[in-house]
């Protein structure tokens, strides 16, 4: 592993080569020994281990990334440009204590990422959402429902199969108002916010970030539909001036 970061093209053009080698040969020893011989590392060593591998990562982010570490945070690590936005948006909301504002960017974030993941999700007609195709003698308010119901289903079997716990899921829709994203993207609240203290708005707003970066993880590459960024700009102008203003 050593190696392959040394040989990245860009790193190698530059002539950086991780530190520490050999502490960290060390460490990896020890963590097989630990995951695969269940041997118990002694623990007089572990704070000697917890000094090296911040002083590891402290110069590894400066010298590659040009970053502090002690400043990096989860926000730093959603890929998306647009969607670390939005976030940004919500943990400024959070700072000034405005509960409401922080609570429905984190929920807006949350459908602009899972609608790309959505949009992967194989289904045997991709056409199937015209009200025609469910060959229904009815209504077509009826219709509309039974599209409406069968859209809700998808989301919520999407969710937790990519990692979201029933808990959470009930947390989430308690806590914060529907979003729909109109044809051009921009979000509509259809119900008001249920949230009343600085504690829930805060587990909303890390909710959102790890489930964003916990999709990165899977390869999911939750990030803005294309279709969406119409509305997405016209949204993030009107929150830009909101915080400006206060």
């Amino acid at each position: 592993m050593l190696k392959e970061i040394d040989n990245f093209d860009s790193f190698k053009k530059s002539g950086k080569r991780l530190p520490y080698r050999q502490e960290l040969r060390n460490l990896n020893q020890l963590r097989n020994m630990v995951q695969h011989h269940a041997v118990e590392p002694e623990t007089s060593t572990m704070e000697d281990w917890r000094v090296f591998t911040k002083r590891f990562l402290i110069e590894s982010f400066k010298d590659y990334f040009d970053k502090s570490f002690d400043n990096i945070s989860s926000l730093d690590l959603i890929a998306d440009d647009n969607l670390r936005k939005l976030i940004e948006i919500s943990g400024k909301y959070l700072a000034n204590k405005d509960i409401v504002q922080c609570a429905i960017n984190a929920k807006v974030a949350f459908e602009y990422a899972i609608q790309k993941i959505l949009n992967e999700v194989p289904h045997k007609n991709k056409n199937y959402h015209r009200l025609s195709d469910f060959n229904i003698n009815q209504s077509k308010e009826i219709n509309a429902k039974i599209y409406e119901s069968i859209k809700e289903t998808k989301h919520f079997l999407v969710m937790l199969s990519i990692g979201i716990e029933l808990s959470e899921y009930k947390q989430i829709e308690k806590l914060t108002p529907k979003v729909k994203l109109s044809n051009n993207g921009y979000p509509h609240l259809t119900q008001r916010n249920k949230i009343d203290s600085l504690e829930d708005a805060t587990w909303i707003y890390h909710f959102t970030t790890n489930c964003i970066t916990h999709w990165q993880s899977l390869d999911l590459e939750p990030a803005l539909p294309s279709w969406t960024v119409k509305g997405f700009n016209k949204y993030i102008d009107e929150q830009q001036k909101r915080l400006t203003n206060r």
